[in-house]
């Protein structure tokens, strides 16, 4: 893969680097921002990492290093901010603040976008930020440790569905290939991300199969969880992660959709297809966006208003009727 060489020699060249994800960050997000700390900090790099979101516990489990994720900078300054696997810069949350501080900025990602908001940027459509910064990594530092073959497994493993979704290439196979024989602990990621759960977790599921129906013809599929869901059993809107993906293998669904409430009536929307569908089509008609498989948006409104926005759009967008 080509990378961006200005990015990489700053990179090299930089000896204070904050680097950057998303809020609600997923497995690429950390997967991508900790395989790039370990690689910089083992060429005696001053680094910081920053997320403006609590860090999913079971993150700490497979990738240590998300342990050192900061909120604040209290102030300091660096020669060079990177942000990973992050669109928008309002996706920074309050660390875009940082980000912008910084001498120089950069960005790599997967993630297209019509508004760049770094100096530098590297954008490649693939199956995640992870396996683009494998590449840069192995510019950087070509001993691969088991640390950070793992935490890039972890970000090629979550956006790829454990390797099931069409973005995979055989590239992909061979990274993942190369990425064992460094050492990544494979089992521990595909426990913790695709088998394990808590019992409260468990009971949200249920109460979001509860409410999960089709409309248009069966071709979209709805659920939906609310903050009293989250609070009657004890867990929070990174417990949702994979639900959207259930519903999504529902026969002849073309378009699922998981709305989470992350506070009163502001509902978190993640949009899937299986099917070709374009999703981030439909994202886009709220302001959102992503990947033409997986994307997601944010909604005003209580529940059931929520999802007659979305119904109509769908109606719009593909032309499809009751």
């Amino acid at each position: 893969m080509n990378i961006d060489r200005d990015i990489l020699d700053r990179l090299r060249g930089a000896n204070n680097i904050a680097l950057f994800c998303h809020i609600r960050p997923d497995a690429d997000a950390i997967g991508s921002m900790c395989a790039m700390y370990l690689a910089l900090i083992s060429l005696g790099k001053n680094v910081d990492m920053y997320c403006d979101s609590p860090i999913p516990e079971k993150f700490h489990k497979m990738v240590p290093s998300s342990k050192k994720i900061l909120k604040d900078s209290k102030g300091k300054k660096y020669d060079l901010a990177c942000s990973l696997d992050c669109a928008t810069l309002n996706r920074l949350g309050y660390a875009s603040a940082i980000f912008k501080s910084a001498d120089i900025t950069a960005r790599i990602d997967h993630h297209p976008t019509e508004e760049p908001y770094a100096k530098y940027e590297d954008v490649h459509l693939i199956s995640s930020t992870c396996e683009l910064v494998y590449d840069y990594i192995k510019e950087l530092n070509k001993d691969i440790s088991p640390d950070i073959a793992t935490s890039i497994y972890l970000g090629i493993a979550g956006d790829t569905g454990c390797l099931i979704y069409g973005s995979i290439t055989p590239d992909t196979y061979r990274i993942v290939g190369e990425l064992a024989s460094f050492g990544a602990d494979i089992e521990c990621v595909n426990y913790w991300m695709f088998r394990y759960r808590t019992r409260g977790q468990f009971d949200l599921f249920r109460k979001c199969l509860s409410r999960f129906d089709t409309y248009l013809g069966g071709k979209l599929a709805i659920a939906y969880v609310t903050q009293g869901d989250f609070e009657k059993f004890n867990v929070d809107n990174s417990d949702t992660a994979g639900f959207v993906n259930t519903i999504t293998a529902i026969e002849g669904t073309d378009v699922s959709c998981m709305m989470s409430e992350e506070k009163p009536n502001y509902y978190v929307i993640s949009f899937r297809s299986a099917t070709g569908v374009d999703v981030s089509k439909l994202a886009a008609t709220f302001g959102g966006g992503g990947h033409p498989a997986s994307s997601g948006a944010r909604l005003y409104g209580g529940a059931n208003t929520v999802r007659s926005k979305i119904i109509e759009a769908c109606k719009r967008v593909y032309g499809w009727s009751d």
